[in-house]
């Protein structure tokens, strides 16, 4: 009784037209990736286009290079497209789009953190809880240490 309650609420929320391919979480599936982090939204702006930019501090990176802070492109006109609001916790797995920005693709794995675990619909279609699936990208991948942004002072020492 509760699992169709939650298939209907899943559906009503990712809505009719949004259809996208189920995945299991494993290393090929990783492999496809070129950047995957844990991170907090600290802001939101529109930019020209269908596109949002959300940046996020990123609390844990898992795979690829970036810095403490990263601009995540959101594509707004998509049918799956969800709010992503300042504040949220998100699992990011992306490709780089343009500008050497990623992309959030509505189907990848990416996915909110829920404090109440039971409105995470993400469980249903993933088949794994938020915190399964962040153990397992520690296990697989390990956390990697962000690029610093600060000027090394060393940097241009031999220039004259």
């Amino acid at each position: 009784m509760y699992k169709l309650i939650g298939l209907f609420m899943l559906m009503s929320y990712l809505g009719i037209g949004c259809e996208c391919p189920s995945t299991q979480l494993n290393l090929t599936l990783l492999q496809s990736y070129d950047i995957i982090f844990k991170g907090r939204v600290i802001n939101i702006q529109s930019i020209p286009g269908a596109y949002k930019e959300a940046e996020f501090e990123i609390e844990s990176l898992f795979k690829g290079a970036s810095s403490k802070t990263i601009k995540v492109l959101i594509d707004t006109t998509v049918n799956c497209a969800r709010p992503i609001l300042r504040g949220q916790i998100w699992l990011i797995y992306s490709c780089f789009k343009q500008w050497q920005r990623p992309l959030l693709d509505w189907c990848s794995r990416s996915r909110k953190y829920f404090a109440i675990a039971n409105q995470d619909f993400y469980t249903m279609n993933y088949g794994n809880t938020y915190e399964e699936e962040a153990v397992f990208l520690v296990k697989n991948l390990g956390v990697h240490r962000p690029l610093s942004k600060e000027k090394k002072v060393a940097e241009n020492r031999n220039l004259r």
